[in-house]
């Protein structure tokens, strides 16, 4: 069962939240440096060093090995973790920040994935889509972990769950999910902290290895001094880890970069057409829009035949359809998401769309 517990319980007015995703064998408290006092219980110290932001921890059944408890499949977990944070009315306002611990980063990737392919009928999968941000990894084995293959060899007496069994090195489904999120989080400009290990735990060794640890991201990962356990359990307020985390984490919290005058003006036009097709209240765009495409494909024809049409067209409908069903949302920038889209259809990767779309 996924259950949600908020730290910043005396906070009113946050502006922005944070939720903590733990792993295998995790716990929402325990893992986070929590045990018998809250010394060490490192997600109170953001609720207390950020004014505005509202801190949260997620907590999940992730045993291991079937003889210790039970778990979810990847997918399953994720859209079971999904659907409890879409209940939450607290976390229906402001931008969200996503941390993972190891399996806990998997779940977020997966989460994510989910909530893109519900948003096209889901208003709520589509408002938490747009307001997530940033996304913080803590040792996660984006491409499956050398204990999980192991356990995999032993399975007769292991026992593994269905959580372990996704966890099996170069896995396909694992290397499908790492290539989908690059493609997503970039179009999407969602920026990241990248922690990685680089201490073995006696034994087992290095639980995630570099190559696995490192998703191939924009952002470099950042290898920290600890093991796959204590790299999310800072000691105190002066660790590298928490310095990291904090300075990431900090505001501004906006969604999107603030308009300026000068931009508004200038695609006053573009905004009002793509509003207006959008609410269904006119079929014609504004001169502005027709002649940019006109005179773009009119000095390079060329690009028009990058992509097939009917790709291109279908992309343009998914995110006029993202646009309208977030509208309504206050935290959704109508006006930056429809310049973007009409830069993209007027001279970036959208410009080979039919000319009727």
């Amino acid at each position: 069962m996924a259950n949600l517990f908020e730290i910043s319980t005396l906070k009113i007015g946050a502006t922005a939240h944070i939720i903590f995703i733990h792993g295998l064998n995790g716990h929402h408290f325990d893992t986070w440096g929590g045990h018998i006092t809250h010394r060490f219980f490192w997600p109170s110290w953001l609720a207390a060093d950020i004014a505005a932001l509202g801190v949260w921890t997620l907590s999940y059944d992730a045993a291991i090995s079937r003889w210790r408890g039970s778990a979810m499949h990847l997918v399953d977990r994720a859209t079971n973790v999904l659907e409890r944070i879409l209940l939450e009315p607290k976390l229906q306002k402001g931008p969200i920040i996503l941390i993972g611990h190891s399996f806990g980063g998997l779940v977020i990737k997966q989460l994510l994935r989910t909530a893109e392919s519900m948003s096209y009928q889901h208003i709520e999968a589509a408002g938490f889509l747009i307001r997530i941000r940033r996304v913080v990894f803590l040792a996660t084995p984006h491409l499956g972990a050398a204990g999980a293959t192991w356990t995999d060899r032993l399975r007769i007496f292991v026992k593994p769950s269905a959580a372990t069994d996704c966890l099996v090195r170069n896995d396909r489904n694992l290397y499908d999910l790492n290539l989908w999120y690059r493609d997503w989080s970039a179009r999407h400009s969602i920026t990241h902290r990248i922690f990685m290990e680089n201490q073995p735990i006696r034994i087992a060794g290095f639980v995630v290895k570099p190559d696995s640890g490192d998703p191939g991201l924009s952002q470099h990962p950042i290898t920290i001094d600890a093991n796959h356990f204590t790299i999310c359990k800072p000691k105190d307020r002066s660790s590298e880890i928490y310095l990291h985390i904090c300075g990431f984490v900090k505001p501004p919290f906006e969604t999107q970069t603030g308009n300026t005058t000068e931009n508004n003006s200038r695609v006053e036009h573009i905004i009002s057409s793509l509003n207006q097709t959008i609410l269904g209240q006119t079929e014609k765009t504004t001169d502005l829009v027709t002649d940019g495409i006109l005179a773009g494909i009119r000095s390079e024809p060329s690009l028009y035949k990058k992509y097939p049409k009917n790709l291109v067209d279908s992309e343009i409908q998914k995110n006029l359809l993202l646009i309208r069903r977030a509208r309504f949302f206050s935290e959704f920038s109508t006006n930056d998401h429809s310049i973007r889209l009409a830069e993209k259809i007027r001279s970036g990767e959208f410009h080979g769309g039919s000319d009727d779309v």
